[in-house]
């Protein structure tokens, strides 16, 4: 598996980061964030060398324009293909289909490019999951479902969905065969 940190977006900010720290250029910015383990992605600035490490990975709506050099740079495997992202700190390659389908499709639509809908097994993932959501304004396909009505509520994988990192109203008792209601949804895997 091959890691590689790739530039994303030019000429952009994030105003909530802490202050970053001098470099000597881009790539010792990269090499600082490799060592840290919990790191993601990065800010680096060309005009002033400074560096923000980030534990998150930021979409593009969470950036806004700036004139300043700043480069944002995330983390990329070489296994998470077919336009998915690494997520370094959980482990996760993962893609967002801005296009609403119902579970099925949305199923599918993983599937067809070697995925999976998102299992949320930890708190990371559900903070993941719930920032992802939020920003999106949108209803996120989870990979769980139950295969019959009297049946228990299960991941893709077989293992039974823990209520730990869901609210009291998913899963659904009403809905037949998915995580999340109404039946529309964006596709996250």
């Amino acid at each position: 598996m091959g890691l590689t940190m790739v530039l994303v977006l030019h000429g952009i900010q994030l105003a909530s980061l802490p202050p970053g720290v001098p470099v000597s250029s881009r790539g010792d910015c990269v090499s600082k964030c490799h060592l840290q383990r919990n790191c993601s992605s990065v800010f680096y600035d060309g005009s002033t060398n400074v560096c923000q490490l980030s534990a998150e990975v930021f979409l593009q709506q969470d950036l806004t324009s700036t004139p300043n050099n700043m480069q944002y740079l995330e983390w990329r495997r070489d296994d998470c293909d077919k336009g998915y992202t690494w997520y370094r700190s959980l482990g996760l390659c993962n893609k967002i289909y801005n296009s609403t389908k119902t579970w099925f499709q949305a199923n599918h639509t993983c599937h067809q490019d070697g995925g999976h809908l998102i299992k949320v097994d930890s708190a990371g993932i559900n903070a993941f999951m719930n920032k992802i959501s939020d920003s999106h304004s949108a209803i996120v396909w989870l990979g769980g479902f139950k295969a019959n009505p009297s049946g228990k509520w299960t991941w893709s994988d077989g293992s039974v969905i823990s209520p730990d990192f869901l609210d009291n109203t998913e899963p659904d008792p009403g809905a037949d065969k998915c995580t999340t209601l109404p039946l529309e949804g964006e596709p996250y895997c």
